[in-house]
């Protein structure tokens, strides 16, 4: 159970994830343009907010790597 846990955890998983639903939500949008307004337009908001979610997380990860290279170089 914690392996499961810390996978949906995971900030690529989550970013992934996002990506897969933003993805398959704009497909079913743009077959189905004329059936109307249906579900698929909450889901894009919904997966370009989970996607959004996942920035700060990879953008504390990039600083932290900047900042370990940058003591090994002194």
């Amino acid at each position: 159970m914690l392996f499961l846990g810390r996978f949906a955890e995971n900030t690529y998983v989550k970013l992934v994830a996002g990506l897969i639903l933003l993805l398959t939500s704009l497909y079913e949008l743009i077959t189905e343009t004329e059936a109307g307004l249906h579900g698929e337009h909450g889901i894009i908001v919904f997966a370009v907010f989970h996607i959004l979610r996942v920035f700060p997380e990879l953008q504390h990860g990039a600083s932290e790597i900047a900042s370990i290279r940058a003591k090994k170089e002194r």
